[in-house]
């Protein structure tokens, strides 16, 4: 299985194969994080918080996970992942999966220089973290280890799972 994150706000084509993630603009102007498999929308939520350019979405949300095969796939939106409540309620589903493979995928446009360093925050320590950005000017695109550091490449493999990240490198 092939897990695909992408940047927020990306405009190039899905291709509608295995699990992609992404961050897109709606027509209302709100960003919505949304997981495909295969082409078809099975979990979304609308960012909280806006960035001057999206309108937020409620604080009120059902926040959910999709499980597939062994892994558990938490969704956060670039500056939602400073949203303490939005981050426990993914973590704790999370934790809640018989899944083996947790996985925190953060679409993102990112223009500061959040987690510029090696290793992720104590927060998001214990779950793989995949961050695509597609900002330039911002913090590069990563996949960090459950350990929290951040790996060389832009491929991990968990599993049966190959993640990718398809942000600005």
């Amino acid at each position: 299985m092939r897990v695909s994150v992408y940047p927020e706000y990306y405009e190039g084509d899905i291709s509608g194969d295995s699990v992609e993630i992404v961050g897109v603009f709606t027509e209302c102007r709100k960003s919505r994080m949304c997981l495909y498999l295969n082409g078809e929308i099975k979990l979304s939520y609308e960012k909280i918080r806006s960035d001057g350019r999206n309108i937020e979405g409620s604080k009120h949300q059902e926040i959910k996970i999709y499980e597939i095969e062994n892994m558990a796939i938490g969704l956060v939106c670039c500056m939602d992942v400073n949203n303490p409540n939005l981050l426990l309620q993914v973590k704790h589903l999370l934790e809640k999966s018989a899944c083996q493979h947790k996985l925190i995928a953060i679409s993102a446009h990112m223009s500061s220089d959040w987690f510029s360093s090696e290793q992720v925050s104590p927060a998001l320590q214990g779950y793989i973290v995949a961050l695509s950005n597609g900002n330039r000017s911002g913090v590069r695109s990563f996949i960090a280890g459950k350990n929290g550091y951040k790996i060389h490449g832009l491929n991990y493999t968990a599993g049966t799972a190959c993640i990718s990240l398809n942000g600005c490198t």
